[in-house]
């Protein structure tokens, strides 16, 4: 894994991030009379779970592109 490609996937993390995040607030916005609250709450929550763990991986990937860098002038 080289920095150039962590730091495309930190990119590919924000990005599915965004689009998570755009469709829980759609989600929040659209009445839909044909679901039931208990499958709008279920689906809610699942989007909410799923942007918590992008979060998380992004941080995590940031985390490993920070050391890195830091080591990298060391390994010259």
């Amino acid at each position: 894994m080289t920095v150039s490609k962590l730091r495309a996937r930190i990119d590919r993390l924000r990005n599915l991030g965004t689009g998570l995040t755009i469709e829980e607030q759609r989600w929040r916005d659209c009445d839909v009379p044909l679901i039931s609250h208990k499958e709008r709450l279920v689906y809610a929550q699942a989007l909410r779970k799923a942007i918590r763990g992008l979060a998380e991986a992004q941080a995590a990937v940031v985390n490993m592109l920070q050391r890195l860098e830091q080591e990298q002038p060391k390994r010259k």
